[in-house]
């Protein structure tokens, strides 16, 4: 298993985890409480008779069972032995993930996986910035101003043209693009030795799930059994 399969496998066991306990799935998560309670609603038409005396009308109490919320009719003491199996396997992907991350030497630099990622990331935020310092040019903007001013003791307005002008410094543009393109292939470069370092790493086979990356939580229930031997 690379370092790309384990990333995959750890987004697939918090999606399980997720069906299991997310509060943002509302009513399907798996264990929800009110899926593991008895509702009944007890209809107490007996209490109706006295207004009916007679042998006519005689009402009787009636008990009504709620659909249950867990339709897939999971059983509770399995799904808390299934969670906490998942809990396990995430773990040991997280340990293997990273031991095998402080062992890679990535670039001229020899970065770690974690620091080229996150240097990688910061290059491309930059990137952003010199792009719009790339694009400055000479721009002009007409506003209006108006002014008071008094003649013959009357007030008088009167309107004028205010140009602005923006221009970037000299030497700004070229410089900005400059950076640019060196940091633009700098990161291209970096990007791929990270991809390329996480195909072609190994982890520790231990830390391999014994469930298919395409599984979900009904997967595991069925075959929790044999998953748990492996």
């Amino acid at each position: 298993m690379n370092l790309k399969k384990a990333f995959q496998y750890q987004k697939a066991i918090k999606n399980i985890m997720d069906e299991l306990v997310s509060g943002n799935l509302g009513s399907s998560a798996a264990l929800l409480p009110a899926k593991f309670c008895e509702v009944k609603d007890i209809h107490k038409r007996s209490e109706l008779n006295y207004l009916f005396p007679t042998e006519e009308r005689n009402y009787q109490d009636e008990v009504k069972i709620k659909k249950s919320l867990n339709v897939q009719g999971y059983e509770l003491p399995k799904l808390l032995k299934i969670y906490s199996y998942l809990a396990v396997c995430r773990r040991k992907l997280a340990q293997a993930i990273a031991d095998c991350k402080n062992e890679m030497q990535i670039g001229e630099e020899k970065f770690s996986y974690d620091a080229a990622v996150i240097y990688a990331n910061d290059l491309r935020a930059t990137l952003l910035i010199y792009e719009v310092l790339v694009s400055l040019k000479e721009e002009e903007r007409n506003s209006v101003n108006e002014i008071t001013f008094s003649s013959n003791n009357e007030k008088l307005s009167a309107e004028y043209t205010v140009t602005t002008v923006t221009k970037p410094l000299p030497g700004v543009v070229e410089a900005a693009k400059a950076e640019y393109n060196r940091i633009r292939a700098y990161t291209a470069g970096l990007s791929d030795m990270i991809e390329a370092a996480a195909l072609m790493s190994r982890l520790n086979p231990a830390a391999e799930p014994a469930f298919p990356i395409t599984a979900n939580l009904d997967y595991i229930y069925e075959h929790f059994e044999e998953l748990q031997g492996k």
